[in-house]
């Protein structure tokens, strides 16, 4: 009795594996853009997060000195500057309301993450 053993092979045909790619690839591409709206959301979120610290930070700066960051002529007020944003958050950081300059970054196509070097000097910014 002559008993035939099959050769059984071990491993995936080339058509398997690229059946297996296409199907990995289709998958990412319905993903994409799921992933880029929640990216969109989170961001978004970020800001509005940020927008309301600082909105905390400004009645924390009123309550303590009487006025607003801008108003710059008070002798009370520490660090006093000018008028424009970057001075007025200048002063809310400088008189230690804050720790990080994280809350003032608004991610945008041209804004790049703060590096934490803070300056001092009103050309710094």
């Amino acid at each position: 009795m002559n008993i035939t053993r099959k050769h059984i092979n071990k491993g995936f045909t080339l058509v398997e594996l690229l059946v297996v790619i296409a199907i990995i690839a289709a998958l990412a591409a319905m993903a994409t853009p799921v992933i880029m709206k929640q990216q969109k959301k989170a961001a978004m979120i970020e800001a509005t997060s940020n927008a309301k610290q600082i909105f905390y930070l400004l009645v924390d700066f009123d309550q303590e000195y009487g006025a607003f960051p801008d108003a710059a002529n008070s002798a009370e007020i520490p660090n006093a500057a000018g008028g424009t944003s970057n001075d007025i958050f200048r002063q809310l950081f400088l008189s230690g309301y804050t720790k990080s300059e994280e809350v003032f970054y608004a991610k945008t196509s041209f804004s790049k993450k703060p590096d934490g070097d803070i300056g001092t000097a009103a050309g710094n910014y």
